[in-house]
């Protein structure tokens, strides 16, 4: 979110590892960064239905906003009412300052579709061999998953949320 990429590059972790999943890799436009930096990579686009993704926060947040609140107010379009709360941005504190609640599905679902319209167009005018993009409802994901990066043995029962949230 604060454009450190080089941090993040130079990082232990990175340099230790194939293969990211979640913080920071899917905040913002950081996929285009990726893209352009490392030219061989492949990106996976999972993709949920909208309304089940927000009940996932919802139920995750249980009233309030999930993981950071200053990066969270940035990706949902909230920075108005973090800046409001005048204190100073704790990157490295889960503070949970703002509420989420059934008043914000509208505008959190819109940006979750438009976000992964905007990374579909973003492929498909780039490099569309560099993303697989599968739906999680999708029982064969793993396995379109597993043909795209041409993986023959992979486990067939792979560890999966099995919460009831809809």
């Amino acid at each position: 979110v604060q454009g450190k990429y080089e941090d993040i590059f130079k990082s232990k972790d990175f340099n230790n590892y194939e293969v990211f999943e979640d913080d920071p890799w899917w905040c913002s436009d950081f996929y285009k960064h990726l893209f352009f930096k490392f030219p061989d990579s492949q990106f996976v686009l999972v993709e949920r239905d909208s309304n089940k993704w927000f009940n996932s926060m919802l139920s995750r947040g249980k009233g309030k906003t999930l993981g950071n609140t200053y990066i969270h107010s940035k990706l949902y379009d909230r920075e108005k009412e973090y800046l409001e709360l005048n204190i100073k941005p704790d990157l490295s504190s889960y503070d949970k300052l703002l509420t989420l609640d059934e008043r914000h599905r509208e505008k959190y679902t819109k940006l979750y579709e438009t976000r992964n319209l905007k990374v579909k167009e973003f492929f498909n005018l780039n490099d569309k061999s560099r993303l697989i993009n599968v739906k999680l409802e999708d029982s064969g994901k793993w396995e379109k998953i597993a043909n795209h990066f041409k993986i023959k043995n992979y486990p067939k029962e792979v560890w999966e949320n099995k919460s009831k949230i809809n």
